[in-house]
Parts: C-alpha cells; sequence; structure tokens
C-alpha cells in the first residue's frame, strides 16, 4: 500500500512538472495590432526612397506540432491592393535564430484568383521589426528589380536590421545589393 501511494505521488509529481513547463515554454496566440513606420526603396536603383507606413493586425499562431502562423491583415500604405485583405494566411517557411520568414500573396477573393503582389517577409519579435522584399513590378519597375519595405524611420535604420537580420539567418538573402559584403 504504501508502495502504490508513493509510486502515485512520483507520478503525480512527474505529470505536474511536465505540465508546468510546457505552460512555462509554449508560446500560445498573440494578438497583433501594430502600425510600424518603413522605408520603401528599390535595391541598388535612382528609385526614390519612401517613408511610409505597415499596418499589421491579426494573430499569430505558434502550434506545438505545426508552423507557425499569421492571420490577418498587412497593410502597406502606398499600395491599395494590400489594404483589400483582411484573412491572408502566412506561414512561417522557415526561423533561424528568432527571425522568422514567410511569403505574401494578395489575391482576390473571386475566381480565377489573380496574382496581384507578392513578396518575401522576414520578420521577428512578432513583426516589431520586418523586412518586406518585392520585385520590382510593385513601383513599376523591372520584374527582376527588388523592391524592400522595411521596418524603421531611416536608411542607417534599414542597414542596421537587414545586416543584424543578415548575421542571424547566415546570408545576406534579405540585404539589399547596397548594403552587402563585398566579396
Amino acid at each position: 500500500m504504501k508502495n502504490k501511494l508513493i509510486l502515485s505521488a512520483v507520478i503525480f509529481g512527474l505529470i505536474a512538472v511536465i505540465v508546468l513547463i510546457f505552460l512555462k515554454s509554449y508560446d500560445f496566440p498573440t494578438s497583433i495590432d501594430i502600425t510600424k513606420s518603413a522605408v520603401a526603396f528599390v535595391g541598388d536603383s535612382d528609385y526614390p526612397i519612401e517613408n511610409t507606413t505597415v499596418r499589421i493586425k491579426g494573430v499569430f499562431y505558434r502550434p506545438v506540432f505545426d508552423a507557425h502562423f499569421f492571420e490577418g491583415k498587412i497593410a502597406i500604405e502606398q499600395h491599395e491592393f494590400t489594404d483589400d485583405f483582411e484573412n491572408l494566411h502566412v506561414p512561417v517557411i522557415k526561423k533561424r535564430n528568432g527571425v522568422e520568414m514567410s511569403s505574401l500573396f494578395y489575391t482576390p477573393d473571386e475566381y480565377p484568383f489573380p496574382l496581384l503582389g507578392s513578396a518575401v517577409i522576414y520578420f521577428s519579435d512578432n513583426f516589431e521589426s520586418f523586412n518586406i522584399i518585392a520585385n520590382g513590378e510593385w513601383v513599376e519597375q523591372p520584374k527582376t528589380t527588388r523592391y524592400y519595405i522595411v521596418s524603421g524611420e531611416s536608411m542607417e535604420d534599414v542597414y542596421k536590421l537587414q545586416k543584424k537580420q543578415a548575421e542571424k539567418w547566415g546570408e545576406e538573402l534579405m540585404v539589399a545589393p547596397q548594403f552587402r559584403t563585398k566579396k
């Protein structure tokens, strides 16, 4: 009888510890409603640098056994087509050292669902910092041109964020050509 009581106490204790560890370490869904200043520019170009704002509103989910994803709205001030979408589903494709990468696809809700715009987004800290990279078609530039929308107030902020993300990521994929390390 005494052994059963001890065994029961040990099992209960282990279950309690496991539950506490789970509750302490699990990132529950996070509501996000932020408007951030950003700098928009075309990489290695004389295209004018523009200050803009990006509104991110929705919920960031972090399932235990599945990819993290954001559902909501990512609207960029000077691109009206990004403001028409309330229910973007943005799955995290990769995550390295606190930097998460995903794709943005803007299509209408009506068949045949033409693609209005697409981009890659690198972000961290629940979108407190982000780096959106689209092709030049967003600003009537050649498709092979890269168009950047990066959280910050100035090109100095852009440089710092892109370099910080590149260091964490281990590659300079998200860095504008003018800021890349020369080899």
